[in-house]
């Protein structure tokens, strides 16, 4: 499954990323937004993709992939939605 969006990432901008993912009606429906870390969290999901048949047991992972730039991942936390 793969779905991209059009975001503008800025060199040398630290970015806060929210991922939320549920299962509803059977299906894995995967909501991200991003944001710069000092700017308020936007209301509205950046993207939602729905997994008609997802893999409903195991653990999570998260990996970047970006051409001729290097990406970080830092200060990981993993809580219930609310």
């Amino acid at each position: 499954m793969a779905r991209s969006v059009p975001f503008n990432w800025k060199a040398e901008i630290w970015y806060t990323l929210k991922l939320r993912a549920s299962v509803e009606k059977g299906q894995a429906v995967l909501r991200a937004k991003a944001w710069p870390r000092d700017e308020a969290e936007p209301k509205e999901w950046t993207l939602t993709a729905t997994d008609t048949m997802p893999n409903l047991q195991g653990s999570p992972g998260l990996f970047g992939n970006s051409t001729n730039a290097e990406i970080f991942i830092d200060n990981v936390s993993v809580t219930l939605n609310d």
